[in-house]
């Protein structure tokens, strides 16, 4: 899981916003190879005490404008900015869910939503 964990830090784009946590992608990467056993074991309590740190769970709600009179409510759609601990162990745990259902035969990925061209598929398609 170390790997895994530093292959996703690895995938952090340093442009993006970062959570109520304040640790960023520059930081994340610069330590990374200091950080990911401690993340991995962090990980591991997680999953295996199906408990998710609170604080991890937090995030910044911000209104973005979409079109028509601005203050109007109605006109605004929000976007939460998660922490990227948290982006990083969902990004885990999804690719953990999947294998499975994969080797089980549960899913079959060409098939569902979950293919990565699920998108230019449906739009090509259409």
């Amino acid at each position: 899981m170390v790997e895994e964990i530093s292959i996703q830090i690895s995938k952090l784009r340093s442009d993006k916003a970062y959570g109520d946590d304040k640790i960023n992608a520059v930081v994340l990467k610069r330590y990374s190879d200091k950080i990911s056993f401690i993340l991995a074991e962090l990980f591991n309590k997680c999953v295996l005490s199906g408990v998710f740190p609170a604080t991890l769970k937090t995030a910044i709600v911000t209104p973005i404008f979409k079109e028509g009179k601005i203050e109007e409510y109605s006109n605004y759609r929000p976007i939460s900015i998660l922490s990227l601990l948290s982006k990083i162990f969902e990004k885990l745990i999804s690719m953990r869910i999947t294998s499975f259902l994969m080797n089980t035969k549960l899913l079959i990925l060409s098939n569902t939503v979950l293919s990565r061209n699920h998108l230019v598929k449906t739009q090509s398609s259409i």
